[in-house]
């Protein structure tokens, strides 16, 4: 019956065979109508008159007839030949499962191995979304394939066992039965098959991921009793060989015995393993999360994922109130030419302001070495019993103009006033009060007080002619 070259149904011809199970036969074929390659999925036709197996079978296509993503196996249709064998037909892949890669290559790098259980995770949301539990994940229903591009492209395969959640037939699955892998079975399906929802298939992903990079699974045993004790009871074994930070929590959290250790979904499972992925591991990520509609929670072992550029600062993030806020902001767009007008104001304002202290320093300095230099020659007087002579002083009777800084150092005598220009008609004689006389050391102590002419700015005086050699002079002094 499966002899190359034999037409099924009329329409389909055999190229070769595939692979064999237990339950069925996978053909390579053509469909001579369409002339494309296609695969045919057949049982045995020693089980046809096993209704269970039959209604199983008929649940696998049903199921994968609904799943629309790259990462499932596509089936086109599904029918029964004349001797009632069914068959679904599917699409028909090149490339390798993963168990034979692993078997052949040995354990997969750490990023890559993530990369497909990704891929992996996004197939089986798909069918999480219509309430469809696969039940019998592993690394033989992985299949390793290319897209046009040449990119590797996982495929999720054999949803023969599949569960829906609104499946009413509980005799298809007794909970004496068991289904499936026992290797990747998780406890729960162990002891009732048929009481299982979607976070058996994390445990499964979980197996498959521990598998891929240490290159054996967690729980190996003589016989399926023994296996699952050690599944039911024993903690997984450490991972083989050397892995990234965190990852090992990551595998751990998915073999945890009960389910609500686990990842509560695939969206936050698969973002806890992106961050090991390669560069489009977020993207899948993401993925999962927009498939499912869940947003991922911070749940012990997984990686936070930056999924969103940072964005500036608001008053309601910063705590600012709405002065504060505006007053950062500028009135206009900002410009060159109005940064370098505010880098020369500033500028300016500083050195003035240094100019000022550089000016009271200087007057405090000349003074304090005239009233030496006038305490030395009164001294000298006092003691020679020589006159002292107070020098007239003449200014003009114009009024000066108020300000803060004393002015730059002018000519004292006549010449200030022809520098000036014509002088007034008035010329007073002023004669300093008797206070500013002694500090200057030019007039007596018991001289008579003179009123101070408030209009009058006293001139710069210099120190008399005839005092002490050995004094220095600061009023040339430069600071």
């Amino acid at each position: 019956m499966f002899a190359v070259g034999t037409v099924l149904a009329g329409k389909y011809r055999v190229d070769r065979v595939i692979g064999r199970g237990g339950m069925g036969v996978v053909i390579s074929a053509t469909h001579l109508n369409l002339q494309q390659p296609i695969a045919l999925k057949l049982l045995h036709p020693e089980i046809v008159n096993n209704g269970s197996v039959v209604e199983r079978f008929i649940r696998e296509a049903r199921a994968s007839a609904q799943l629309r993503g790259e990462h499932v196996c596509r089936v086109s249709d599904v029918g029964a030949f004349d001797d009632g064998t069914p068959y679904i037909v599917m699409e028909l892949l090149e490339g390798r499962d993963l168990a034979s890669l692993v078997s052949t290559n040995g354990p997969i790098p750490v990023s890559i191995a993530c990369d497909y259980v990704l891929q992996a995770c996004l197939g089986v949301a798909e069918a999480h979304v219509l309430g469809i539990v696969h039940r019998d994940l592993k690394p033989a229903n992985l299949f390793l394939t290319s897209r046009p591009d040449g990119s590797p492209l996982i495929k999720v395969l054999d949803f023969g066992i599949a569960k829906a959640q609104s499946d009413s037939n509980f005799s298809l699955t007794s909970t004496t039965t068991v289904l499936g892998s026992p290797g990747y079975m998780s406890p729960e399906q162990l002891r009732s098959t048929r009481d299982v929802d979607k976070r058996s298939d994390i445990w499964s992903l979980g197996v498959i991921l521990y598998e891929l990079v240490s290159g054996r699974p967690p729980f190996v045993a003589g016989s399926i009793t023994e296996l699952a004790l050690r599944i039911a009871v024993d903690p997984a074994p450490p991972l083989v060989g050397r892995m990234p930070d965190g990852f090992e929590g990551v595998v751990m959290r998915c073999l945890g015995k009960e389910p609500e250790h686990r990842y509560p979904d695939l969206a936050n499972l698969a973002h806890a393993i992106a961050a090991y992925g390669g560069p489009g591991a977020w993207e899948l990520a993401h993925a999962v999360s927009r498939l499912l509609n869940v947003s991922p929670r911070r749940v012990p072992g997984a990686s936070a994922a930056p999924y969103a550029p940072p964005v500036p600062p608001t008053m309601a993030s910063t705590g600012d109130s709405p002065t504060t806020a505006a007053s950062l902001r500028p009135s206009s767009p900002p410009t060159t030419m109005g940064s370098a007008a505010s880098s020369m104001s500033t500028a300016q304002a500083s050195g003035r302001r240094w100019g000022l202290i550089a000016a009271v320093a200087l007057v405090v300095l000349v003074g304090t070495g005239v009233t030496l230099v006038a305490v030395s020659s009164s001294g000298k007087s006092a003691s020679d019993g020589a006159a002292i002579t107070t020098p007239a002083i003449t200014t003009p009777a114009t009024t000066p103009e108020p300000s803060t800084v004393p002015p730059p150092s002018e000519p004292t005598g006549s010449s200030a006033g022809a520098d000036r220009g014509p002088p007034s008609s008035t010329v007073t004689e002023v004669v300093p009060p008797v206070a500013d006389a002694v500090d200057a050391g030019i007039a007596p102590a018991d001289a008579p007080a003179v009123a101070k002419d408030p209009r009058k700015r006293p001139p710069k005086r210099k120190p008399p002619r005839g005092s002490n050699s050995s004094s220095e002079d600061f009023s040339d002094s430069r600071f």
